[in-house]
């Protein structure tokens, strides 16, 4: 069996500041796992430093973090560490968690295509990957590595320590919806979903295009939409909450959907992608009528039952859960290779 002390792991960080997005805190939680359990570092791969909420993060940023990151896989390899590089096919471990929208995917291809090539040049085509982890079987199907020498597990993302303390919580005629704001996540159709219904509905998310948060400010204007809200009013919106209305189609997972559930919040989401694993089927929709049927059905009938089963649900995407996984994938690996 690896120890501790022989198990060599190196985390490269491809971000700066806090973490803003799922695939970021998911970095730091595997981080504060591994290092329980093996010699393990974290380097940080951003070598130029500059807000990231600007116009140039967004252009170079990626980029350049591809070749510092296959550049320090190379390096790390070579001295006996298993890599896990955030972004990039460069390492020895890789956890598979990136958007798959076709939409995303049209509006960028070029830089998709680009960035794929920077990778494959600055890793000079070779392939070290040993495990690859998908956060769902929906993104294990669509993006399997196929590689002989590899171990693929589907380990679902945690979301959870444990279960948000809601005592006297009384809940609201209340829709939330926490989301990025970006054309990908289909944020327009709230408003044919909700169109006539009498419920308010509140949009929380971080604005990485501006452009896309003024063209959906005009056309929902029954929403209240909190642009960059702190985590302590989100939290406060989900205590209140009966519905959590996902309009993003084709998601990796959606932790933010498994959060939602936590609070005893029905989470509604289109029938596509990780949340297609994670939901029961009468809490998906296929079309925006059903969609209407569905949060008006909750609504009249929501009691302590839908408040019980949306936690129940949740406490299937723990850390000790996916701990448990992590280390048995890792340990499974790694040690085959070292008897062979």
């Amino acid at each position: 069996m690896i120890d501790k002390k022989s198990m060599k792991i190196l985390l490269l960080k491809q971000f700066t500041g806090p973490p803003r997005n799922g695939a970021e805190k998911l970095f730091l939680t595997i981080y504060e796992i591994l290092r329980t359990e093996f010699r393990t570092e974290v380097i940080d791969c951003m070598i130029i430093k500059f807000d990231r909420k600007s116009r140039l993060y967004a252009l170079i940023s990626f980029p350049i973090s591809i070749v510092c990151a296959n550049m320090l896989a190379l390096k790390y390899i070579r001295k006996g560490y298993q890599v896990y590089p955030l972004y990039t096919n460069g390492g020895t471990i890789t956890i598979i968690q990136g958007h798959n929208h076709s939409s995303l995917a049209s509006r960028f291809g070029f830089l998709f295509r680009m960035y794929g090539f920077i990778d494959f040049l600055s890793r000079f085509g070779r392939n070290r990957i040993r495990l690859a982890i998908y956060v769902s079987n929906f993104m294990k199907e669509r993006n399997s590595l196929r590689n002989d020498y590899l171990k693929e597990y589907v380990i679902y993302p945690p979301v959870i320590d444990n279960l948000p303390n809601l005592e006297e919580v009384e809940k609201e005629d209340l829709i939330i919806t926490i989301s990025r704001i970006a054309r990908e996540k289909k944020l327009d159709k709230i408003g044919e979903i909700l169109n006539g219904l009498p419920f308010k509905h509140i949009l929380i998310g971080f604005s990485s295009d501006k452009e896309y948060l003024e063209e959906i400010r005009k056309s929902l204007k029954n929403t209240i939409i909190i642009p960059d809200a702190p985590e302590e009013l989100k939290n406060q919106y989900l205590k209140k909450a009966k519905i959590f209305l996902n309009t993003s189609e084709n998601e990796p997972f959606g932790m933010v959907l498994v959060e939602a559930l936590s609070y005893g919040v029905v989470t509604i989401s289109h029938c596509s992608g990780g949340p297609k694993e994670i939901l029961p089927n009468e809490y998906l929709y296929n079309t925006t009528d059903e969609a209407r049927k569905i949060i008006k059905h909750i609504m009249s009938n929501y009691n302590e039952l839908y408040f019980n089963k949306s936690r129940e649900i949740s406490k299937k995407f723990t850390k000790d859960n996916f701990k448990h996984d992590l280390i048995r994938a890792i340990r499974n690996t790694f040690e085959e290779e070292e008897l062979n």
